[in-house]
């Protein structure tokens, strides 16, 4: 819970993602969904997580629905930054819509981490 929101958090290779956790079509808990990766030729790769439920799978950088019919994913831009160079840990921030667009300016991964 982050703000009184349910918040899921995958990570996938070194790019972090924040979305709503439960599937907008029926509430399944989509920490419990297979994560992946889609490669095309012409978009590049899209990382989606599968709700265990239907299976209805969603684009974890937009929240749109990649197989299925239902609303999108609520997502939300992530902030990671290092922590302690001796355990690998690392800070996670979760932007909302209350905080200023320019909050957030470089998502993503820091480029020393």
């Amino acid at each position: 819970m982050v703000h009184g929101r349910k918040i899921a958090l995958f990570r996938f290779q070194l790019r972090v993602f924040a979305v709503g956790a439960e599937c907008p079509h029926q509430g399944g808990r989509l920490a419990e969904g297979e994560v992946g990766d889609i490669e095309d030729m012409v978009e590049g790769r899209t990382c989606y997580v599968t709700c265990p439920v239907h299976k209805f799978q969603f684009d974890l950088s937009t929240g749109a629905v990649l197989q299925g019919k239902c609303g999108p994913l609520p997502t939300y831009p992530v902030r990671v930054s290092k922590v302690d160079d001796n355990q690998h840990s690392a800070m996670i921030e979760v932007g909302f819509e209350s905080l200023g667009d320019d909050f957030f300016g470089d998502f993503g991964v820091d480029d020393d981490f």
